[in-house]
């Protein structure tokens, strides 16, 4: 499992295109970091694309599991524990409603610990 604290965190969508990062300091060679965006261009029955700095978990997976707090981001998108992630983060409110809008758009059964409880 990668585990890592980001330093910088971000959700985008613009039409079609949905993505959710999280990065450790990109000055630093070799950061750790965490792309997921879901494929758009063709139907594909869900699967999204995850990017870390390890290549070998890199590619086109259908996320199995996700939970989203206030301070961390807990994802399984495999069948072994290396393909999971837990992430901390610091977000501002509006960070943290776009990640949060983004991720139940990718993956609709996430888990996302609403505001008020955090």
């Amino acid at each position: 499992m990668q585990r890592f604290h980001a330093t910088h965190s971000s959700a985008s969508e613009e039409g079609d295109y949905l993505q959710i990062l999280f990065e450790e300091s990109s000055e630093q060679e070799g950061h750790q970091y965490l792309l997921v965006q879901p494929q758009f261009e063709t139907p594909d029955g869900g699967l999204c694309y995850i990017e870390t700095e390890d290549h070998d978990l890199a590619g086109h997976f259908r996320i199995r599991s996700a939970r989203l707090g206030r301070r961390s981001l807990r994802l399984n998108w495999g069948r072994t524990s290396e393909e999971a992630a837990e992430v901390t983060f610091e977000a501002d409110d509006r960070t943290f409603a776009e990640i949060s809008k983004v991720l139940r758009i990718m993956v609709p059964s996430a888990d996302v610990a609403d505001e008020e409880r955090c």
